[in-house]
């Protein structure tokens, strides 16, 4: 009966023999062209490659012209086209509602919380849709960095566990949450 092997010596022997297989399947398989056999006689010299002539010389630039402002009919004929997108009442009141949003973030960041109420309460009083009730959770951070403590958090984590889909969540968390 042959003495058996420890299962470091084990481990080792099943490894060595596992690279060396991996490394056979690698030398067979692993070349991306296919080898050509030399050839018997060789080829004659190819043709030189053509070499490139020079290009032609390139003619002086011209001299720059005097910018001249459009005429009055050029202008008119601009004005005249419709504009590629044109904006609408629609458009500009997503415009207004971003800029609100971007106004109530600046004075987050700078954690004014009676800049923040303010805004907060004209976004509202335009009467913008507020799917993710955003008027709602920007006064929720504004108490909480006017009066932080228990009844603020309490709160903020109200709204948290509740709108959870609002943008809003990371910015409660980050000001009462943590």
């Amino acid at each position: 009966m042959p003495p058996r092997l420890n299962p470091r010596t084990r481990g080792l022997l099943f490894g060595g023999i596992g690279l060396l297989l991996l490394l056979a399947v690698l030398l067979l398989f692993g070349r991306s062209e296919p080898h050509e056999p030399e050839p018997a006689a060789p080829r004659a010299p190819a043709a030189p490659p053509p070499q490139p002539t020079a290009p032609p010389p390139a003619a002086p630039p011209k001299p720059a012209a005097a910018a001249v402002p459009p005429s009055d009919a050029q202008r008119s004929e601009a004005d005249a086209l419709p504009p590629s997108h044109p904006i609408t009442p629609a458009h500009e009141r997503i415009q207004l509602e971003n800029q609100y949003i971007q106004a109530l973030n600046d004075a987050m960041d700078l954690r004014d919380g009676a800049k923040l109420r303010k805004l907060a309460a004209q976004y509202r009083a335009q009467g913008f849709k507020d799917v993710d009730k955003l008027g709602e959770g920007y006064d929720l951070v504004a108490n909480c960095l006017e009066h932080p403590g228990a009844a603020s958090r309490a709160a903020a984590q109200a709204f948290f566990d509740r709108e959870r889909g609002s943008n809003l969540r990371r910015h409660l968390h980050r000001h009462c949450l943590e």
